[in-house]
Order: structure tokens, then C-alpha cells, then sequence
């Protein structure tokens, strides 16, 4: 498809990171076998592996295989990482792991509807023939997709916070580990995804 450079970026950084976010769930679920984590906590990585997969293969037809990212075995690498260590901390560090990095995905999302609803896809030289024609070049089933996931990633997000530990009932040291944990998350995400727009 004739996607700007900008939005061929945008979309590969988008299936890299669902890449990440399946092998999260693979790791954790592979901890959740050696840990034993309850049969709540079991379903929760269940389902939302099972949303991402989705998401993943959206991603995986729509973008051709010469434009995902060369970094894709790193990311499948530490989405298991990512997804083991703290399921086998505990169910707590993993719903708190879970909640950071779709708070990142939630903004990561938002800014690229932005860029997509405010028409800079449609003022790029890759659509300006569609959009000279009266066509969008495919760029509203494009905002509508991305929207449905970034709704699934919020829902994913409150559904770790409805099941982590409350942040006014944790003992101090924990509520800033946690802090601390997330801004590592969202640091990490941050340079995923500069790189796998980049590479």
C-alpha cells in the first residue's frame, strides 16, 4: 500500500510492539506453569493473549514483510523476559507490569490517531493522488482498527489495575518500587519503539 514513510514507521513500530505484547503473555504464562498462579490470573493472561494475537495478525497482513522492523526476534526475546520475571515474582508484579506497559501502548496509540484523524496521512505525498480523487487511501478503516485496539489495550490496562494490590494499601517501599518499575517500563517502550521505527 502507498503509506507515507512517516505512518510505514508508525505501523512497524505498531506490529513490533504487538509482538512484544504476545510474547509478554507467553512468558508469563510459561511462569505461571512453574509458579502456579490462581485460576483467576491464569484466565487474565489466557484472554489477553488471545486479544493480542489478534492484534498481531492484523498487523502481520496488513504490512508487508519487507517493512516490520529487522528487531523482531530482540522483542520476542524480551516480551518473554518481560512477561516471565514478574509472574514468577508473583501475580501482583504482574498485573503492575502489565497495567505500565499499556499505559505506554494507550498513549503510544493516541498520538498516532491524532496524527491520522487531524489528516496528515491525507496531506502526504503517498495519498495525495487518492485524496485528490475523493478517497482516504484507506486511512479511515486504518483509524478504526487502531482505534478497536487501543480500546482493547485500555481495557487490558484496567483490567490489571482492577487486580493489582491497591496503590493507597501498599506499604511505601513497594508503592515506589512500583513507580520506579513502571518508569524502567515506559523508558524501555519508549526505545523500542524509536528503534523499530528507525531499523
Amino acid at each position: 500500500m502507498p503509506w507515507s514513510k512517516r505512518l510505514l514507521a508508525d505501523l512497524r513500530s505498531d506490529h513490533a510492539g504487538e509482538t512484544g505484547a504476545v510474547w509478554i503473555y507467553k512468558g508469563a504464562a510459561a511462569a505461571q506453569r512453574l509458579r502456579g498462579h490462581s485460576a483467576e490470573a491464569r484466565e487474565f493472561v489466557g484472554q489477553h493473549l488471545e486479544s493480542e494475537q489478534q492484534h498481531l495478525d492484523f498487523f502481520d497482513d496488513l504490512l508487508e514483510a519487507q517493512h516490520t522492523t529487522k528487531l523482531l526476534p530482540l522483542w520476542r526475546a524480551c516480551g518473554f523476559v518481560l512477561g516471565f520475571a514478574p509472574a514468577m515474582v508473583g501475580e501482583a508484579a504482574l498485573f503492575a507490569t502489565v497495567e505500565a506497559v499499556e499505559t505506554f501502548v494507550e498513549e503510544h496509540y493516541d498520538d498516532q490517531l491524532a496524527y491520522l484523524r487531524s489528516n496528515g496521512e491525507m496531506r502526504s505525498g503517498g495519498h495525495a493522488e487518492r485524496h485528490a480523487e475523493g478517497s482516504d487511501g484507506g486511512v479511515a478503516e486504518l483509524v478504526r482498527v487502531i482505534a478497536a485496539c487501543r480500546d482493547d489495550e485500555v481495557s487490558h490496562k484496567n483490567d490489571a489495575a482492577s487486580r493489582g494490590s491497591p496503590r493507597e494499601a501498599q506499604p511505601v517501599f513497594v508503592a515506589a518500587a512500583v513507580r520506579a518499575w513502571a518508569r524502567v517500563i515506559d523508558a524501555g517502550s519508549r526505545l523500542a519503539v524509536v528503534a523499530s521505527r528507525a531499523v
